[in-house]
């Protein structure tokens, strides 16, 4: 089937556990016009969201959101320590292709990488 007609696409590894799912969740993406905003929630929940999962998942998101102990995982995962600090954050967005990057901070506010000359 066609991809719907909209504007951005919300997601989350939690939505890809399944196999079918998954299959489905990639094939939409992958189908979607280049205007679309992909954005990703990372929503890791061990053991529910493996790295197999999440990382196409990241391939495919423009705009990626995640919590300070979601960082922390991802950082590790991605070979940058285990710290969820800001200095972390900003090399994680900056090794990667997103346009945007938000790291929620619960009552610490959050912080939010944007990158105006990349893509649009």
């Amino acid at each position: 089937p066609a991809p719907p007609a909209c504007d951005a696409l919300v997601f989350s590894p939690l939505a890809a556990r399944a196999p079918e799912s998954r299959a489905t969740l990639l094939a939409l993406l992958s189908s979607l016009p280049a205007h679309v905003l992909r954005v990703l929630d990372v929503n890791l929940r061990p053991p529910h969201t493996p790295w197999e999962n999440v990382e196409p998942l990241l391939a495919a998101a423009h705009l990626v959101k995640l919590s300070e102990p979601e960082l922390a995982l991802l950082a590790a995962h991605c070979g940058l320590g285990e710290r969820a600090d800001s200095i972390t954050a900003e090399r994680l967005f900056s090794a990667s292709p997103w346009r945007e990057l938000v790291v929620t901070r619960g009552p610490d506010g959050v912080w939010i990488f944007p990158a105006p000359t990349r893509r649009s």
